[in-house]
């Protein structure tokens, strides 16, 4: 199911001769465990370190980090992150990408792909969809 939502966006950022895919990733449950202490963070397994990595590297992918964490605890997730070579370009908003005529971006911001547990995302396999999509392109 996630990666049709990956299509999508891919199809649709072809047909509007757009050049940038927005990805909203939850950190907590589909990237890092739920462990509830502050400044401890962990990846779920290493499928998601290699899934955000392919997503990262690619030049038309923008992550949003999607998550309540604390302004003081993201420098701690973003050098995790860059430890293994992944890049993050945001946390919780999409200065990109502004309201129009047709879409208020004020108090929501624009992304094409949503990675959330509680939208169903499952790290366990999910991950491994996404590594799968991404060699077919």
């Amino acid at each position: 199911m996630i990666v049709k939502a990956i299509e999508r966006a891919y199809k649709l950022m072809k047909e509007r001769n757009w050049d940038t895919v927005y990805y909203a990733i939850d950190l907590h449950g589909v990237c890092l465990t739920s462990n509830y202490t502050s400044f401890i963070h962990e990846f779920i397994n290493q499928d998601v370190i290699d899934g955000l990595k392919t997503i990262s590297d690619r030049p038309e992918t923008v992550i949003i980090i999607w998550s309540g964490l604390y302004k003081d605890q993201q420098d701690s997730v973003r050098e995790l992150f860059e430890k293994h070579g992944i890049k993050i370009d945001y946390f919780n908003e999409n200065p990109r990408e502004r309201s129009t005529s047709t879409g208020n971006f004020s108090n929501k911001f624009y992304f094409s792909v949503l990675l959330d547990d509680k939208a169903g995302f499952d790290p366990e396999i999910h991950w491994k969809e996404i590594m799968e999509f991404y060699k077919t392109l």
